[in-house]
């Protein structure tokens, strides 16, 4: 593989300055994304914000992430994606600044949809395409979504304090200067696609790969729409089993930290066992997690509630993006992992919105549980498709 990168400056560590350049990029792309409870809090504070404008602005902003991810596959096999990288970044840094300025609800909603338009769909996008070229996807997708849940739990410890200090411009501001650091990164993404030059030849060993490229994104989107539904109303179930917000805090803290270590154990089993059991284990701990969460729960019964929801949630996405990888042969369609995210982002919360009554949130549990086994069990069903051995081609690959 690194015969066919260019070198970097210096000649070496090409492959992990990729990587690390990649999933820079994929954070810089999801800043507020991340810590999306939090930004709209805050915002809503700063520019006196109502309950609709708070969803208002969540949504345009994912909104417009999702309709870039949408338009870069006209780009993505035109233009360098070094270049392409510089520019996303750039309309970060300008947008979260422009966004300081805002004093009003419509003003802010315009500026945040153009930085997800233009700034932070096409990073997230780019980056994701370029961890796409990895040879290991299972492996660099678990490391891209430890680096996220480790910026979550930074931020979500260290930001407040500068709340505090300077307000929603103090968040803007750290948003913006880590958008500014990684323009340096950009230098050593690759230039375009490897998967362009070989298309043909894998089109004609596995012809039936865009098809279920396709497919896995779906599902993708449904196991978005299942966490989604139960996400948005974690905080209220654990209103609703009497604990406060400083718990519920400590909670969702806790199993943040506990779903990074889980992470990290993650790619063992995948090398050990292959993908398909790590979709087993996903689709039984979130369904266990979202039937956990209908029940009245203690503090410790809500950390761990949480916290099984939490590291299954992030294990079985990174699986699903890894299979998601392999299975796209043409190279075509993981771009469009944004805008399938945030359509599950979207529907999963209406959906359980249309399906509560005031008699607590057993319906969202329901939803969300359904959805994701539904999912896993595609896939489950998927990576027997691309891997008849339901083996990772780890370590094994690099011998060949």
């Amino acid at each position: 593989m690194t015969e066919s990168l260019e070198p970097t400056p210096d000649g070496s560590h090409t492959e992990i300055a990729q990587t690390v350049s990649a999933i820079l990029l994929c954070v810089a792309g999801t800043t507020m994304y991340l810590i999306l409870p939090l930004f709209v809090g805050v915002a809503a504070e700063h520019v006196g914000l109502s309950d609709r404008q708070v969803g208002l602005l969540a949504s345009v902003e994912i909104a417009g992430i999702g309709l870039a991810s949408l338009l870069a596959v006209s780009w993505q096999h035109r233009v360098s994606w070094r270049l392409a990288a510089v520019v996303s970044l750039v309309f970060i840094v300008a947008g979260d600044l422009l966004s300081i300025g805002a004093t009003s609800a419509g003003s802010l909603l315009t500026l945040r949809f153009f930085t997800g338009l233009l700034g932070e769909g096409p990073a997230y996008a780019l980056g994701l395409a370029c961890l796409g070229e990895e040879r290991e996807p299972d492996r660099v997708f678990l490391k891209l979504t430890a680096s996220q849940v480790a910026y979550a739990a930074t931020a979500l410890w260290g930001l407040p304090y500068a709340v505090s200090s300077w307000g929603f411009p103090g968040m803007l501001i750290v948003f913006a200067l880590i958008a500014a650091l990684v323009i340096p990164f950009a230098r050593y993404l690759p230039r375009k696609s490897r998967k362009v030059s070989s298309a043909p030849r894998a089109a004609t060993s596995r012809p039936q790969g865009s098809r279920l490229a396709l497919v896995a994104l779906v599902f993708h989107m449904v196991f978005f729409t299942g966490v989604g539904s139960i996400w948005t109303y974690v905080e209220r179930m654990g209103s609703s089993s009497g604990l406060a917000t400083e718990q519920v805090g400590l909670a969702l803290a806790v199993s943040t930290a506990i779903s990074f270590v889980g992470l990290l154990l993650a790619s063992r089993i995948g090398d050990r066992f292959g993908r398909r059991l790590p979709y087993v284990l996903a689709g039984i701990g979130l369904g266990a997690a979202a039937v956990f969460l209908a029940l009245p729960l203690s503090l410790l019964g809500f950390i761990a509630a949480t916290a099984l929801f939490s590291v299954f949630w992030n294990i079985g996405g990174a699986f699903q993006l890894g299979l998601a990888t392999e299975l796209d042969t043409h190279g075509r369609f993981l771009v469009l992992v944004p805008a399938f995210q945030a359509a599950g982002n979207t529907l999963g919360p209406a959906l359980a919105a249309s399906l509560l009554s005031g008699q607590g949130y057993l319906p969202a549990n329901w939803l969300g549980g359904l959805c994701c086994v539904t999912s896993f069990a595609v896939f489950f069903f998927l990576a027997g498709r691309a891997s008849p051995g339901q083996r990772i081609p780890t370590q094994r690959k690099r011998s060949n």
